[in-house]
């Protein structure tokens, strides 16, 4: 563990000079450990901050320049690791049929009794505002992503699933997080067409099948 390609990764930045074996606690430099720590998935370029908690950041771009170029369907990170699991207009880019799998990898890389944040387009936002015949650039965006219209390339910024707040809740819930809670417009109307998914990991997981086949049922579908 103290070898130079190990003390030179990413994962472990404050220990490329320390040389006492004392510092170091299951392969992990202590300050490492000792710290909360966040990981903002698909985050891009930004570095979002949340209060008492030192932000990691992936990406599957390596010109975004995140902590760790990786996809989030694979993501090369220990188990039960993370405080904080977040993101913000990332899920919706994965395939509808990838959910399960994404999902299943957040609740992996969470520490038990940690926290999720995942903000995603509100498609009820967007279809309540079709029936008011009010449709602008931001109701197709929430539909279909902004495309190129942001600079990048077509295939990282179109929307592959819709979320609804049924759909976020049976999502999470699936993946074993407890105490979901799901907030819209309807909460905050500051939302606008965010939707927020919050929940914690339990202290306790009981181990059971994950299946990856299909994305959980909600009200109308089979």
């Amino acid at each position: 563990w103290d070898s130079l390609p190990v003390r030179r990764a990413k994962w472990m930045p404050r220990a490329t000079t320390d040389k006492d074996a004392n510092h170091w606690l299951d392969g992990y430099p202590k300050e490492y450990l000792d710290e909360k720590k966040a990981l903002d998935l698909g985050a891009g370029s930004m570095r979002r901050q949340w209060p008492g908690y030192v932000t990691y950041t992936t990406d599957i771009r390596p010109d975004a320049n995140p902590d760790y170029v990786q996809d989030t369907l694979q993501m090369n990170q220990p188990d039960n690791h993370y405080d904080l699991c977040a993101s913000s207009h990332h899920l919706e880019h994965l395939g509808r049929w990838d959910q399960p799998k994404a999902w299943s990898e957040i609740f992996r890389i969470v520490k038990p009794g940690g926290r999720i944040e995942h903000v995603v387009p509100n498609v009820e936002w967007a279809a309540a505002k079709i029936m008011e015949g009010d449709v602008d650039e931001h109701v197709m965006n929430v539909l279909y992503g902004a495309q190129e219209a942001h600079g990048y390339a077509r295939q990282y910024n179109t929307h592959y699933i819709g979320y609804t707040p049924v759909l976020a809740r049976a999502l999470a819930e699936a993946a074993g997080f407890e105490d979901v809670a799901i907030t819209t417009y309807k909460d905050d109307p500051n939302l606008g067409y965010n939707l927020v998914i919050r929940g914690v990991k339990p202290l306790v997981v009981e181990a059971k099948e994950v299946s990856g086949d299909c994305v959980p049922a909600v009200a109308g579908e089979s």
